[in-house]
């Protein structure tokens, strides 16, 4: 159904599409979408060819932003999916003391093992005033679906603001992925007019633009990893 999203097709062009060789693999699952009434066809006939061109019904095309919506939010909202990740390939970047004082955005007490054992502060602590050896944060996988607007520029300077000098950034942004699921959900269900994440060039030039200098930044499992640290002599 994903294929008909917008556009008209045949079966052999879905065959192609998709890489199918046979027609078995295809046509009795176009006849059952029929049958529910989820796609519709109607015949064109070129001298002796004739063809069955496959379009979504209107049902369909609810069913369709039904089932991307559902998994898209499993994919982009359920943190905890990233988690493992981020632990894998976040902890040696950052490598954090058990001596250190961490200040994370993101309030899960599964962080903690991300910290080794460190002091870690929360935004609903609501201490201020602080400084600390790093910050975490986790603006890309909070605001992925659109749900909070950020500039990411002025977020990375208002944390910077909490780092004591030589003190480390770690940023952890959902990469942008421009495939035929994402366009579908972010473009046409979501109404985005720009597909959500960042790029390793782009979350970098966000870092430099903030005021850290020589940031690293890494992509790594669809996750794109940018670790700086804040020098006031640079300044």
């Amino acid at each position: 159904m994903l294929l008909l999203n917008g556009r008209s097709m045949y079966g052999k062009e879905m065959m192609k599409e998709l890489k199918l060789k046979s027609p078995g693999t295809i046509y009795p699952v176009l006849d059952d979408l029929t049958a529910k009434g989820l796609i519709h066809f109607h015949v064109e006939i070129s001298g002796s060819v004739r063809k069955k061109i496959y379009d979504l019904t209107p049902k369909g095309k609810k069913q369709l932003r039904a089932s991307i919506t559902s998994t898209a939010k499993l994919f982009c909202c359920d943190l905890s999916l990233y988690l493992d990740t981020i632990m894998r390939d976040a902890r040696p970047m950052v490598d954090i003391k058990k001596h250190e004082k961490v200040y994370s955005t993101l309030d899960l007490v599964d962080m903690r093992g991300l910290t080794n054992g460190a002091e870690i502060v929360y935004p609903s602590t609501g201490r201020t005033g602080e400084k600390f050896d790093a910050v975490l944060t986790f603006t890309g996988i909070n605001c992925l679906m659109g749900e909070k607007k950020v500039d990411i520029i002025a977020h990375l300077r208002s944390v910077r603001s909490l780092l004591r000098n030589n003190g480390r950034l770690l940023v952890v942004e959902i990469e942008r992925t421009d495939n035929l699921f994402a366009r579908i959900f972010f473009n046409d269900v979501s109404k985005l007019s720009k597909l959500p994440g960042t790029t390793v060039a782009e979350l970098e030039m966000a870092l430099i633009s903030a005021g850290f200098d020589r940031p690293k930044v890494v992509s790594k499992s669809g996750l794109v990893y940018g670790l700086a640290i804040y020098d006031e002599g640079d300044r």
